[in-house]
């Protein structure tokens, strides 16, 4: 992102290590991708561009450790605090454009259009909980400085706060007993077949739903809203991918899971795992019901012992003497490697669902809505997103493959089983 007219600020000199997500994403960006997702809220008025940059400046002083850059040590990369504030930019390309990492450069930015803000972060910065945490913060100072009141005590994130330590831990370190430890084993999973997209370009295609009118749905199959959109999702691929060889790996959906609500912690850097639900050849010709049902199964192995084997089995990695001596070079090569085989080689697709957002309702007289995109995959061609507010459910693919084939067939399905679902595109 390019800095104009840079605002000299003074801050404490200081570094911090990357969390233990963090860590792979440096080594496997390429010189066409790396990790970027993004968060937007789509107000109720035009954005003014200089009011929108004074808070941008306010919320990074609430939040210095995401105005970092990333730096290149000896043995790791590690965060270096900036002496400059980036500047808002007007949205003009497609959605999450690779993030140029280096000594001069930031590792977010925030665009504008008409009335929509969006934050887009390079991973190893944050997860989608800290994304929603600095936006909260970003809109306040916004909204007030527009001359709105906001009452200040029922906000989560308020830009009058002072930085929290607590914010800033690596909790995957902290929480981490090195005990039992799980077996990172799995199987390569299909891969949906399309046209690649030329270089940045992300096709998006989002259908807005209420959220009792998706719950209803999912009752019916006594299931959550994330098995039964899984269930869903499931389906739309294999109808959409019919006519491709579907019997030689299975589906695989990558879902993440917030590991705050299984322990207690504050930080609002990465602190996540996943879960990798798959679906055998045997089942390709199952009913949709039957589906849902066997995604509900897999889904009952998540627990806190489960995610504490996943935790204690990364941090075994990372704390390993051999891998800690190793030169950064190594290490770039060797995780690079280790994302292409053990990363999106293990599954089809990603699946994320930050469910409710948690901000105050002080915003519901100024927000239309949220939105949450996940980049392009590196390998795997569509993701797919899900973020409530206000009762509405914004459900977001995004794809590097030109045909909409997954998109229509799942839009399609809901629709059938009652949902009422508006449609917007990039495209």
């Amino acid at each position: 992102m390019k800095e104009k007219n840079k605002r000299k600020i003074k801050v404490e000199d200081r570094w911090l290590k990357l969390d233990n997500a963090a860590l792979i994403y440096p080594s496997a960006q390429n010189n066409e991708w790396n990790a970027v997702f993004r968060i937007s809220v789509k107000l109720k008025e035009k954005i003014v561009p200089s009011i929108l940059q004074d808070s941008l400046d306010e919320t990074l002083n609430r939040f210095p450790q995401f105005n970092m850059s990333l730096k290149r040590g000896i043995f790791w990369y590690y965060f270096q605090n900036r002496r400059t504030f980036p500047n808002v930019s007007k949205e003009i390309l497609h959605p999450c454009q690779k993030i140029e990492l280096g000594s001069y450069n930031h590792l977010f930015r925030v665009l504008y259009y008409d009335k929509k803000i969006s934050f887009e972060a390079f991973h190893s910065l944050t997860d989608g909980t800290g994304a929603c945490a600095f936006m909260e913060c970003l809109i306040t100072s916004y909204l007030m400085k527009c001359g709105n009141k906001l009452d200040l005590k029922k906000i989560n994130y308020s830009p009058l706060d002072k930085a929290n330590e607590e914010e800033i831990e690596d909790s995957f370190i902290r929480y981490a007993d090195l005990k039992e430890r799980s077996k990172h084993t799995g199987e390569k999973a299909f891969k949906l077949v399309g046209t690649k997209e030329d270089r940045g370009i992300l096709n998006v295609v989002t259908g807005e739903i209420e959220v009792e009118n998706l719950k209803e749905i999912a009752k019916r199959y006594d299931a959550t809203i994330t098995e039964f959109l899984a269930g869903l999702y499931f389906k739309s691929m294999l109808i959409s991918q019919k006519d491709y060889n579907l019997k030689n790996k299975p589906f695989i959906i990558s879902i993440p899971i917030n590991l705050r609500k299984y322990f207690d912690s504050k930080t609002l850097r990465n602190f996540s795992n996943f879960i990798n639900v798959k679906l055998e050849n045997k089942h390709f010709e199952s009913e949709l019901s039957e589906i849902i049902n066997i995604v509900k199964e897999q889904m009952k192995q998540i627990n806190k012992d489960y995610l504490m084997k996943n935790i204690n089995s990364n941090v075994h990695a990372q704390k390993n003497f051999f891998v800690r001596v190793l030169p950064l070079w190594i290490k770039n090569f060797a995780l690079s490697f280790s994302y292409s085989k053990f990363g999106e080689n293990l599954y089809t697709t990603n699946f994320s669902n930050l469910g409710n957002i948690n901000i105050s309702d002080e915003f519901i007289p100024f927000v239309d809505k949220f939105e949450f995109l996940i980049g392009s995959p590196k390998y795997n061609g569509v993701n797919f997103s899900v973020i409530s507010f206000n009762g509405k459910a914004e459900l977001t693919f995004t794809s590097s493959i030109k045909e909409k084939k997954i998109e229509r067939e799942f839009f399609r399905l809901l629709s059938s089983l009652g949902g009422k679902i508006t449609l917007s595109s990039n495209i």
